[in-house]
């Protein structure tokens, strides 16, 4: 019982710290940025909630408490996707925040499929592994975060190789054609 108490409290207070974010930086950019990976955490430590806005995406209700997160998904989502013609400071920061979410979903029994986390990796981890590993233009924000950048692209790899580790997606990146 105590448990399912701490649990319940856990919910209630990642919920209201997610909205206390979300409020404090709708109109700046640059802490929307910053704040991104740490909702996203918060939102993981939520799983009824988070499956609730993940499966908004095939229909299913979605109470107007949560539309700030469906939203901060779909913004997440969107910049990832777009990352050749959106913000460059929104689209990496939509990595970080995939990147951690990938990297958190490994630490979630692969045999428990079904688990809403898994759902929600498979949405972003094309666009993820095109923009952190694409020959073509490689990841790299400014010469002050190469260091960063190479451990943010070690987790992504990392996390994707132990996501799927059967496939080969992981390791077609570095492939010679």
């Amino acid at each position: 019982m105590t448990d399912r108490v701490k649990n319940e409290e856990l919910t209630d207070v990642c919920d209201r710290f997610f909205e206390q974010l979300d409020l404090y930086s709708e109109k700046d950019i640059k802490r929307r940025a910053s704040f991104w990976p740490l909702q996203m955490l918060l939102l993981i430590l939520c799983p009824k909630i988070l499956e609730e806005v993940v499966n908004a995406d095939s229909g299913a209700p979605l109470s107007t408490r949560h539309t700030r997160k469906r939203r901060f998904i779909d913004e997440v989502k969107k910049s990832l996707a777009t990352s050749s013609h959106g913000s460059k400071q929104m689209t990496e920061a939509a990595a970080v925040t995939a990147i951690k979410l990938c990297r958190a979903s490994t630490y979630v029994n692969i045999r428990d499929s079904s688990h809403i986390i898994f759902q929600l990796v498979q949405s972003v981890v094309s666009d993820l592994r095109f923009l952190m590993f694409n020959p073509a233009k490689p990841f790299a924000r400014n010469q002050a975060t190469v260091l960063q950048d190479a451990e943010l692209m070690t987790d992504c790899f990392v996390s994707l190789f132990r996501i799927t580790p059967h496939s080969t997606d992981a390791i077609k990146v570095f492939r010679k054609n």
